[in-house]
């Protein structure tokens, strides 16, 4: 199997669309669009389009859903320390 067009891609289990990783960890951790967003500090707007499909995240936002998708405590805990 190849990655070209027109052929059969490989099987990356890790590899979610963009999309259906948003959509699923906003699933995990059971808010709606906005409270997500308000909550994690992602641009509303811009989850929107992600989760539509209209944009890719970049790879920083991308490591940071799977961030929030294994450990969604942890993120909250840090984002409430104050420096």
């Amino acid at each position: 199997m190849s990655d070209f067009p027109g052929e059969a891609r490989s099987f990356q289990p890790d590899r979610l669309p963009a999309s259906t990783l948003a959509r699923q960890v906003r699933w995990h951790v059971g808010l709606s669009q906005q409270a997500f967003a308000l909550t994690f500090r992602i641009d509303p707007e811009r989850l929107g389009w992600i989760e539509r499909g209209e944009v890719e995240p970049d790879p920083v936002l991308e490591a940071y859903l799977r961030v929030i998708d294994r450990a969604p405590h942890m993120v909250l805990a840090a984002l409430a320390e104050r420096r």
